[in-house]
């Protein structure tokens, strides 16, 4: 999937002197992990992927999200586990990941069980 960031970008640009550089900061941090991908060659085509770190992070904010089936978000928290578990590294460089993962387990379980 190719993503254009371009239209988001100049509409933080046209956005009004005072309000702009907090629209910058926002705008960075939702699109960190395409900043931050890593290249790799496939079959001659150069491809990029999230890093680890932003995989974590994007799948915890996945299942943080109140809007999404508990299922999806429980699938979210199972691939964060097996990422923590198989990349012990992990740990240290997002401290919080296994109290956002068990919090996010409590709300999406009380919500799976509310909807049954």
């Amino acid at each position: 999937m190719i993503v254009n960031l371009v239209p988001e970008f100049l509409a933080v640009l046209a956005a009004s002197p005072q309000t702009r550089t907090d629209a910058y900061h926002e705008y960075l941090e939702r699109h960190r992990a395409v900043a931050r991908a890593e290249t790799f060659r496939v079959r001659n085509m150069r491809v990029q992927v999230a890093t680890l770190e932003d995989l974590v992070l994007l799948k915890l904010e996945a299942a943080e999200e109140p809007q999404r089936r508990p299922s999806k978000r429980l699938s979210d928290l199972r691939d964060v586990l097996a990422l923590l578990e198989e990349h012990l590294e992990l740990d240290a460089r997002i401290p919080d990941a296994r109290r956002r993962v068990a919090q996010a387990s409590l709300v999406a379980t009380r919500t799976r069980k509310r909807r049954s």
